[in-house]
């Protein structure tokens, strides 16, 4: 129903659907209280105010949505869950230097590691390919962990 992409400029879900997700949201209600349709407004509600928080666009079409990384690093996991995001990542972020501050071979390194082996990722943006951890191998970073890994990079 949710498919996602994403690449260095961000994330896109398109809902494959016949009717909009608009039109959706907009329908009239069959009468429960708190259905699919409630807990997927409550999820573009939370999207567009973590968004606007840091100061980030979010485009929300019929069928499409597109958000950057860093809001989707920043997103709660109910609204990840309720959007079909990846869950947060399960490894640990081990950190290390390389050489002495100031010197041309000062670098900030970093590795995953899972049960005490070093895991193989990939990293785009907020969101880790990883070699068959859960269904599809997809984990998102917490805001925290995509800002240190940021730093890490830019040093």
């Amino acid at each position: 129903m949710i498919q996602m992409s994403y690449d260095q400029d961000g994330i896109t879900l398109e809902f494959r659907t016949r009717e909009t997700l608009l039109n959706r949201l907009l329908s009239r209600s069959s009468g429960l209280i708190i259905d699919h349709d409630q807990h997927l407004s409550f999820a573009l509600a939370d999207l567009r105010a973590t968004a606007e928080e840091l100061g980030d666009e979010v485009e929300v079409g019929g069928s499409r949505i597109k958000m950057a990384h860093r809001t989707l690093s920043a997103l709660s996991s109910q609204t990840a869950d309720a959007l079909g995001l990846p869950p947060l990542v399960t490894f640990t972020l081990r950190t290390d230097v390389m050489g002495q501050i100031g010197s041309p071979g000062f670098r900030l390194m970093y590795e995953w590691v899972k049960a005490g082996r070093k895991e193989i990722v990939n990293r785009i943006g907020a969101v880790l390919e990883t070699s068959g951890d859960g269904a599809d191998g997809l984990r998102r970073l917490p805001r925290w962990m995509l800002d240190a890994l940021h730093v890490a990079d830019c040093f």
